[in-house]
C-alpha cells in the first residue's frame, strides 16, 4: 500500500512536469494534434489572468472549505437530504490517503493521522527537491565565466598567504558568511537582469531553485492546511454515551468521534492527543508562521515597489490584495483554522458554544471585510462579503436547528419548539436558511455587475496583462 501511495504521488508529479514542459515549448503550438491544446490553453491563461481569477477561485474555495465542516466540526445536525451532498464534497478535499488505500479497521487513528499529515509534507518536498536539482542541473550546464585580469599571479597573489595563515574556524565563518551573502543578494536580486551562467555560486541557485517551485508549494498548503488541521484537531473531539452496567450506576463514558475502539482519557487517547500537539506545530501553526514570515520578508520589497526573486514566488499570497494590506491572506488563513479546527478545542458538552464563536468570527470578518477592502479589484471585495454572509446564515441557520432539537428531545410530544422558534418541523428552518442564503447571494451579484459595469465606464488608464490601473504615487 505505501508502494502504491508513493507511486500515485510520483505520478502526479511527473504529469505536472510533463504538463509545464510541454506548455513551454513555443514551438509546439504549429504542431497537428498538441498545437490546438496548447493554443487552448493559451486563451485560457489569458482569460484567467485578465478576469483575475485567482483571488475569485480562492475566496469560494475558502468558502467551500467551512461550508463542509458544519455537521463533522460544530456537531450540526441536519436533514440527511441537506448534508448528503457537502459530507461527499467534504471528502473530496479530504487528505486521509490511509483511508483511501487501506482498510481504516487495519490502522488507529494515529496512525491514519500521520499519514493524512505527512503525504503531502512529502509531495511538497518532492517539488522542493526538483527545483532544486533542475536549477543546479542548468546551472552546471552552464558556461563558466570568463577569467579577471587580476587572478593569477599579481598584486592579488598574496591572499594565498593570507588565507593559509587563517585559522581553519575563521576560514568555516567566512565560507558560511559569504554562502549566506550570496543566497540573500540572489533571492533579493530580479533575475531577469541576471544571465544564466555561473555569475552565483552553487548555493544560491539551489536558493532560487528553492523558490522555482515555491508557488506550487504554496497552493498544496493552501489547498490542504484546512482539512489537515480539523482532522488533528479532531484528536480532542469525543462523544460521551451514557452506560449501565448490571447492578452498579449510571455512568458517562466517552469515545473518540473518529476512532470509537479508543476511550477518552486513557493512555491510549493521551498518546494520540500528544501526537496531535506535535502535528498542530507542523501544519496549523507552521503553515501560518510561514505565511507570516514569507510576507514579512517581502514588506520592503513590496512597499517599495522592486520585484525580487522572492516576492514572484510568493506572489500567490499577495498578487490578488493592496500593497497595503498585503497580509491579508495571513488573516484569512487564520480565520479558516478557527472555523474548521481549533473550535473543536471546545468540548463537546458546549457544542454550540462552537457556534457562538464561528457567528462572532463570520460577523467581525464580514464588517472588517467591508471596512477594509483589501483587494485589487472591487468584485473581489463584494464576493468576499458575500460569502462571509452566506457563512454567517449557515451558522445561524446551524444553531437554530441545534436549539429546535435540544428543545425537543427534552419536550418530546409537545409543541415548545413551535411556540420558542415559530418552526413546527426542522425542515421549515432549514429551507428558511436556504431562501435567506438564495437571497443574499442573488443580492451580491446584483450588486457586483452593477459595481463592475460603473467601474468599467470610467476612463482609466489600466495594464495590458492585468487589465488593472497601475498603483502610481506622487
Amino acid at each position: 500500500a505505501a508502494g502504491r501511495i508513493a507511486g500515485i504521488v510520483l505520478g502526479l508529479c511527473v504529469a505536472c512536469g510533463l504538463a509545464v514542459w510541454a506548455y513551454s515549448m513555443t514551438a509546439w503550438r504549429k504542431k497537428t494534434f498538441i498545437g490546438p491544446l496548447l493554443r487552448f490553453a493559451d486563451r485560457s491563461v489569458k482569460y484567467y489572468v485578465g478576469g483575475g481569477m485567482t483571488a475569485k477561485v480562492k475566496i469560494l474555495f475558502g468558502f467551500y472549505q467551512i461550508s463542509t465542516v458544519l455537521s463533522s466540526t460544530y456537531s450540526a445536525r441536519l436533514p440527511d437530504k441537506y448534508t448528503g451532498w457537502t459530507d461527499k464534497l467534504a471528502n473530496v478535499v479530504s487528505i486521509d490517503w490511509s483511508g483511501f488505500f487501506l482498510p481504516e479497521q487495519c490502522l488507529g487513528y494515529d496512525l491514519r493521522l500521520v499519514v493524512s499529515a505527512l503525504s503531502p509534507v512529502v509531495l511538497i518536498a518532492l517539488l522542493m527537491g526538483t527545483g532544486i536539482a533542475l536549477r543546479l542541473r542548468r546551472w552546471r550546464a552552464a558556461p563558466p565565466p570568463r577569467p579577471t585580469e587580476s587572478s593569477g599571479s599579481g598584486p592579488g597573489a598574496d591572499t594565498g598567504l593570507v588565507e593559509a595563515s587563517m585559522s581553519m574556524f575563521e576560514a568555516s565563518t567566512m565560507s558560511v558568511m559569504s554562502a549566506v551573502s550570496a543566497i540573500a543578494e540572489a533571492i533579493n536580486t530580479d533575475e531577469s537582469t541576471v544571465s544564466a551562467s555561473h555569475a552565483r555560486p552553487w548555493h544560491a541557485e539551489a536558493a532560487l531553485g528553492l523558490l522555482d517551485l515555491t508557488p506550487a508549494g504554496l497552493v498544496l498548503i493552501f489547498c490542504f492546511v484546512p482539512s489537515i488541521s480539523a482532522s488533528i484537531f479532531r484528536s480532542w473531539s469525543c462523544q460521551a454515551y451514557t452506560i449501565s452496567p448490571p447492578g452498579e450506576e449510571l455512568e458517562q463514558v466517552s469515545y473518540m468521534r473518529q476512532d470509537a475502539s479508543v476511550e477518552c482519557g486513557t493512555s491510549e487517547h493521551d498518546s494520540i492527543t500528544l501526537l496531535a500537539i506535535l502535528l498542530l506545530l507542523l501544519w496549523p501553526f507552521g503553515s501560518l508562521a510561514l505565511y507570516t514570515s514569507l510576507l514579512a520578508a517581502c514588506y520592503r520589497p513590496l512597499q517599495a515597489k522592486t520585484a525580487n526573486a522572492l516576492t514572484e514566488a510568493t506572489a500567490f499570497l499577495h498578487r490578488e490584495y493592496k500593497r497595503r494590506w498585503y497580509w491579508w491572506e495571513a488573516v484569512e488563513l487564520a480565520r479558516k483554522l478557527v472555523l474548521t479546527g481549533a473550535v473543536l478545542l471546545i468540548p463537546e458538552e458546549r457544542a454550540f458554544v462552537r457556534l457562538v464563536v464561528a457567528t462572532l468570527v463570520c460577523v467581525c470578518y464580514s464588517v472588517a471585510i467591508a471596512i477594509v477592502r483589501p483587494y485589487n479589484r472591487v468584485e473581489d471585495d463584494v464576493l468576499a462579503v458575500a460569502t462571509s454572509l452566506v457563512l454567517l446564515l449557515l451558522f445561524l441557520g446551524a444553531s437554530w436547528t441545534t436549539t429546535f432539537l435540544g428543545i425537543e428531545e427534552r419536550h418530546p410530544d409537545t409543541e415548545e419548539a413551535a411556540a420558542i422558534l415559530g418552526f413546527g418541523k426542522l425542515n421549515g428552518i432549514v429551507n428558511s436558511m436556504l431562501v435567506l442564503v438564495g437571497v443574499t447571494v442573488l443580492f451580491f451579484l446584483i450588486g457586483a455587475v452593477i459595481v463592475a459595469r460603473r467601474v468599467a465606464m470610467i476612463p482609466t488608464i489600466r495594464i495590458v496583462s492585468t487589465k488593472q490601473p497601475p498603483e502610481l504615487s506622487i
